[in-house]
């Protein structure tokens, strides 16, 4: 057979080698299956037959073929590599080898490479090519499913002449009209973005290379706004026509979210640097204006024309204060403390703040028990779930609204919303309104994190996932009950306090800080002083120093007058300085016990070495009390 006027067809065969890897036994017709020009070729070195049949093959054979597990060895003409050749493969025994010569198409990235006539035609190669076209067709077919986006093939009118799977996924919207007309795939665009997309494409274009948009979509059954990152390749005719697109569509609505609440959070930092020396000063004032007034106050007589407006100066100043501490408590984003609250006061102290928020015309109101409701929680924390609650019910409301928060004494075993039973006795608090209400299918997602149909600046996700989180940590329930049109309901059960809730912590607190007489240098690049926690250690006795200069922290590590026995590191986003006295007491003061706790950021932003090197790493939403409790355990081990 004449290898260079037609396709060479081989047949399997097979080869026992000697330890010099020549050919001691083979079929009578081994060189016509092979189409070896040498016709007797025992005794003859294996690669020198194989040379024989294509000379190219020299190149690819090892000058030992034992080790060959899988060879592919293409056939060529004229210096061509053609669409198949053979598979070598030998097995190594123990005075003898066995080797096998089977005909194969070339590899995926070689036969993309081939024209149609350099394919071989018999039966046995359209096997493997229909078998290979089958395989990589429910490869692909998998892949385009399970793919996080939308595959697409569009054309310069914006019509698409391919659309893939993920389309329903994302949009739930049929494909008909996408592939009709570009007008179908505008109007899916936000309003905002409509407009500046055709263009920002046509610039994009012209490089003729890989780009990407950012551009935002609104879900045509439920409104919702999805951001998302278009990846496309520009497609141009050999005279530079453009003739389409061919891209992939990815939804980073929540990556857009993330990155958002982080803008936010880096502003309220700065924010909070900027204005920590302004409120201290006007705390200042005002413990001043409150110390006078006092002063003048207990020395007058109740007939005297002032003794009422001394009064009230006092009192106002005092409340003042109250508020001065509240800011600095929420640029610090520091939760309250645990204690004993009335329910009733509670809600009767924030409803001046929700009558600010609700929209003018909005009829509120508030039915109480009048009774005294003891519960044992963190005050400030119920406060926010309060407003995040009134703050959605202004979103929902439109006119002639309705705002309501009603409170109801439950016993053991009463119903509390979507069937489950209270297992103690406590208090139900629903919030309701009259808005548009929420659809069926978003009532098992809105306590979830991110879950807002909200554009990103009114909305970040995360109101209502806290307030399950307070219900949570308090050992309460909350459940919605909605209907579109009419409005919803929330309904918060938490447990009324039987007064021993802080009981045991109290003596654990101070059974471990009596037997504790343990020195501490605390670290916080803040103004440490004003802590909660600082103050209480210092209340259990502890001797504390406190540094807001890493470099004085650790000139103070080498003092033997006051070796502290933990240093103690409130960590703060991107603090280079606390990282470096992390590493200097590692190294300098092993002794010393290195204790860590974030403030303000996500404790897996926390650097790797803070990780390694804290023999306590503390939750950011600890209360003090716990605090107090997990320092004393370390120090007295």
């Amino acid at each position: 057979m004449d290898v260079e006027s037609c396709f060479p067809e081989i047949q399997t065969c097979l080869f026992l080698l000697d330890e010099d890897e020549r050919i001691t036994d083979c079929p009578a017709d081994s060189a016509e299956r092979i189409l070896c020009p040498i016709r007797d070729i025992k005794g003859l070195l294996l690669r020198d037959v194989l040379t024989a049949v294509q000379p190219s093959w020299s190149q690819l054979l090892p000058e030992v073929l034992g080790g060959v597990q899988r060879l592919y060895l293409p056939f060529e003409r004229k210096g061509q590599k053609l669409g198949a050749g053979v598979i070598l493969h030998v097995v190594n025994g123990a005075k003898s080898k066995a080797a096998t010569i089977t005909p194969e198409l070339a590899p995926p990235n070689a036969l993309g490479e081939v024209s149609i006539q350099d394919l071989p035609q018999g039966p046995f190669a359209q096997a493997q090519m229909f078998l290979r076209l089958r395989t990589a067709e429910n490869r692909l077919q998998n892949y385009m499913h399970n793919f996080p986006g939308i595959f697409f093939s569009q054309r310069p009118d914006l019509s698409f002449s391919y659309i893939g799977p993920g389309l329903q996924q994302m949009l739930n919207t049929s494909p008909d009209g996408l592939l009709r007309s570009g007008n179908s795939f505008l109007d899916l665009l936000l309003e905002a973005d409509r407009d500046t997309f055709p263009g920002e494409l046509d610039e994009q274009s012209r490089s003729g290379k890989t780009f990407s948009l950012n551009y935002r979509l609104r879900h045509p059954q439920n409104g919702n706004i999805l951001y998302v990152m278009d990846v496309r390749t520009p497609k141009r005719s050999p005279a530079g026509l453009l003739l389409g697109y061919e891209g992939v569509i990815l939804d980073i609505t929540r990556q857009s979210i993330a990155e958002n609440r982080l803008s936010q959070a880096a502003w309220k930092e700065s924010l909070a640097t900027l204005t920590s020396g302004l409120i201290h000063d006007f705390s200042n004032i005002m413990a001043g204006i409150y110390s006078l007034s006092e002063l003048y106050y207990s020395s007058l007589d109740k007939e005297h024309a002032w003794y009422r407006g001394m009064q009230q100066i006092m009192t106002n100043s005092r409340e003042a204060r109250k508020l001065v501490r509240r800011i600095i408590d929420l640029n610090r984003e520091i939760s309250g403390q645990w204690n004993y609250f009335n329910l009733e006061r509670l809600i009767e102290d924030q409803m001046d703040l929700i009558q600010i928020i609700m929209p003018r015309r909005t009829a509120i109101e508030v039915n109480l028990t009048g009774e005294e409701l003891p519960l044992y929680i963190d005050d400030v924390s119920f406060r926010q779930m309060l407003l995040n609650l009134a703050m959605n019910a202004r979103d929902a409301l439109e006119k002639d609204g309705r705002f309501s928060i009603s409170v109801a004494k439950t016993a053991v075993g009463d119903l509390l919303g979507n069937g489950q039973k209270a297992g103690r006795d406590g208090v139900l608090i629903r919030v309701s309104d009259n808005g548009c209400g929420i659809p069926p299918e978003y009532l098992e997602k809105i306590f979830d994190p991110f879950f807002t149909t909200k554009e990103v600046h009114q909305g970040s996700g995360f109101g209502l996932y806290n307030a399950r989180l307070f219900v949570e940590q308090h050992k309460g329930y909350i459940s919605v009950e909605s209907t579109p049109g009419k409005g919803t309901d929330f309904l918060i059960w938490l447990p009324l306090a039987d007064f021993t809730e802080n009981q045991e912590e109290e003596d654990m607190e101070e059974n471990g800080a009596a037997t504790l007489r343990k020195r501490i240098a605390l670290y916080a690049k803040l103004d440490a002083t004003n802590f909660e926690l600082v103050s209480s250690m210092q209340e259990k006795e502890w001797e504390l120093i406190t540094f807001s200069d890493a470099a004085s922290a650790m000139n103070f590590l080498g003092d033997r007058t006051f070796h502290p026995h933990a240093l103690f590191v409130i960590f703060t986003h991107n603090d280079k300085g606390a990282e470096e006295l992390v590493q200097f007491a590692r190294e300098k003061h092993p002794d010393v016990l290195r204790i860590i706790q974030p403030l303000g950021c996500n404790p897996d932003e926390l650097p790797g070495c803070l990780h390694k090197e804290a023999d306590l790493l503390l939750e950011e939403h600890l209360r003090t009390p716990q605090i107090i409790r997990k320092v004393a355990s370390l120090l007295s081990r």
